[in-house]
This record gives C-alpha cells, sequence and structure tokens, in this order.
C-alpha cells in the first residue's frame, strides 16, 4: 500500500484507508505497528562529507556573502 504524506497540524502524517480500520478495528488514540519502506534517494545524488561540505559553504559566502547580507536586510 502507498499512502501520501499529508500535514496535520505542525506535523505530518499519513491516513489509514478505511478498509484497514474496519478490518483490523483500528480505534482513535490505538498505538499500532507497522513496517515503514522510505524512498531510496536517486542514484544522481552526490553524497559528502562534512567537512566537503563546510568548505562549499565557505565558498558560497565568499563569493556571493554581501548580496546575502543585503537580501538578508530585505525581511
Amino acid at each position: 500500500m502507498v499512502q501520501k504524506v499529508i500535514n496535520i497540524g505542525n506535523s505530518l502524517g499519513i491516513t489509514l484507508p478505511n478498509d484497514y480500520v474496519k478490518e483490523y478495528k483500528i480505534k482513535k488514540g490505538q498505538k499500532i505497528n507497522f513496517n515503514l519502506s522510505l524512498p531510496t534517494p536517486p542514484a544522481s545524488y552526490e553524497f559528502i562529507t562534512d567537512l566537503e561540505l563546510q568548505e562549499s559553504i565557505k565558498e558560497v559566502e565568499a563569493q556571493y556573502g554581501p548580496a546575502l547580507d543585503e537580501l538578508a536586510k530585505l525581511q
């Protein structure tokens, strides 16, 4: 079964199809166990180390720092 993740207040959640609710006699507030299968990131994602990320941030700050500071003032 695939369910869409939705906003529920300030949280995210999923709904249970009514067929499942009836079949398993699920009640509001009841705790349930389920298996979760998260999507795998696409192969095109490149994973970097924290050090590489820090270096990239420094490069962006060096190149765009003044412009980012000006944009921050607009808020």
